[in-house]
């Protein structure tokens, strides 16, 4: 009898450690693990944010189960708070698609709400709820941030808030002036040579027909318009929004779609461009560092090209559904690419410097239910060297080099 019963006891840890809810077991490479998915609901996480010994996870679902920020100790994984005021109040599903941090203060927001949040409590300082909508990306300098305003397709706007308060202001605006609607992209903050600056996309278009844009950079240290760019030479009509998430390095402005550009940010004159034939923008974004800038193309490769002069340094098959590129001491990495070869979802790093395949783990999901890939959004740890994600059922901690 006693024999049966442990038997028993044995099938049922055994089955319950695998079942489609539960990760794979031998992946040794995970720190912690936090369930934030009931069931076979898909949550997804958006930048993943370092903050003392705090990771915040930015959560978001089409169910009502999210829509708020999770904050664990970062070597530990325990809850430190959560903060789903906005979810509360209002319903909003999905919050901090890009939040920006001064001293203790987080700004994050949704639609037409913004709010500062006490990253040490999880306590809320100030809530704005604006007239007209608001791109919820926010970049910033010391404690401005910079988003983008908009009132349907005539007109659109740089907004710089105040992070200690939420007071804002609208610096500089792009407006209809014929038949074309207009867009603007995410502004991006630069300091160069002692001044302050934002740059930003410009656009307009007409639906189902012509779209052109410009690169535009506004000049905070002066409060003016420095300059606009020729139109960017698209390298084929209708290819996709250029720069999507603008990067700055060395003196270069760096804009990517079916091509990666690099502008000068003395007068906005085009450095090179470099034609790749598939898009950087959907599921990737470039990063640049120390005179480098990698993208990782849809095509399912990623190429490292000099800022300089466009020289491509490398050219690597990586594939594809990937993330955007985080670069940590000379070794970049890749999440949720999908094997052309054997279908399987990696994680991978590669050196910045040669392209060469340093570490490929594989996504902690049963391979009968193909849904549980990486997350798409990850974030490392400069001082330790973790990486933070999840694989939509659960926020994970990993060490790469465990």
């Amino acid at each position: 009898m006693k024999n049966i019963i442990l038997l028993l006891v044995i099938v049922t840890l055994f089955g319950s450690s695998c079942t489609k809810e539960d990760p794979n077991s031998d992946k040794n490479y995970i720190e912690w693990i936090n369930k934030i998915s009931e069931g076979e609901k898909s949550v997804y996480i958006k930048d993943p944010i370092v903050y003392k010994d705090l990771i915040i996870y930015p959560l978001k679902s089409n169910e009502e189960i999210s829509g708020k920020l999770v904050a664990y100790y970062k070597l530990t994984g325990k809850k430190a708070w959560e903060w789903k005021k906005a979810f509360d109040d209002y319903g909003v599903n999905g919050f901090g698609t890009k939040s920006y941090i001064y001293e203790n203060i987080l700004i994050c927001g949704w639609s037409n709400l913004s709010y500062g949040i006490d990253l040490n409590t999880g306590n809320t300082l100030w809530e704005k709820k604006g007239d007209i909508y608001n791109v919820s990306y926010f970049c910033g300098h010391e404690n401005l941030a910079y988003s983008q305003d908009s009132s349907g397709d005539d007109i659109r706007y740089i907004k710089e808030t105040n992070v200690l308060d939420g007071s804002f202001r609208h610096i500089w605006n792009f407006s209809k002036t014929d038949e074309y609607n207009v867009y603007m992209g995410l502004p991006y903050p630069i300091q160069w040579e002692g001044n302050s600056y934002v740059t930003v996309i410009t656009g307009k278009w007409i639906p189902g027909g012509e779209e052109i844009y410009w690169l535009n950079l506004y000049d905070l240290t002066n409060d003016k318009l420095a300059w606009t760019s020729d139109t960017i030479p698209l390298q084929i009509p209708l290819s996709g929004i250029p720069g999507l998430r603008p990067q700055f390095n060395e003196g270069k402005i760096l804009l990517a779609n079916d091509a990666i550009y690099s502008y000068n940010i003395t007068d906005g004159s085009l450095a090179w461009r470099a034609d790749y034939g598939n898009t950087f923008v959907l599921n990737s974004h470039i990063t640049a560092v120390d005179g480098k800038v990698w993208g990782n193309n849809d095509s399912g490769f990623c190429v490292a090209l000099d800022v300089h002069t466009g020289e491509e340094l490398f050219n690597v098959d990586t594939g594809g559904s990937t993330t955007r590129i985080i670069y940590h001491e000379n070794k970049i990495y890749i999440g949720s690419a999908t094997s052309f070869v054997d279908g399987l979802n990696y994680l991978l790093v590669l050196d910045a410097t040669t392209g060469q395949l340093l570490k490929q783990l594989e996504a902690p999901y049963r391979r009968e239910n193909w849904e549980w890939h990486f997350n798409r959004n990850m974030e490392i740890d400069p001082e330790t060297g973790l990486l933070y994600t999840g694989d939509h059922r659960y926020a994970m901690c990993i060490d790469p080099w465990k």
